[in-house]
């Protein structure tokens, strides 16, 4: 199905939206921390606020995920594959 507004494209983004993405929050954190350990400390804090709204974003978008797909959310979490 081709969506041709960004509002239909963005809740195709979300319907779509599965509790793997969460890794980018925690990746940009390692690394955030990593850089701060080896004294990169600019660049370790340009991505723990990257993380920060990354993690922020996220939330947003699986709350309305919740409410707009709540049997897609119930899925992935009970769903092993």
């Amino acid at each position: 199905m081709v969506v041709d507004t960004f509002s239909g494209r963005l809740r195709q983004a979300v319907h779509w939206l599965t509790p793997g993405y969460f890794a980018l929050v925690m990746a940009t954190g390692i690394i955030s921390l990593g850089l701060m350990l080896e004294g990169f400390d600019v660049l370790s804090l340009v991505m723990l606020w990257l993380c920060g709204i990354a993690f922020m974003m996220l939330v947003w978008l699986t709350v309305w995920r919740f409410v707009s797909f709540r049997h897609l959310v119930v899925e992935d979490f009970t769903d092993p594959a």
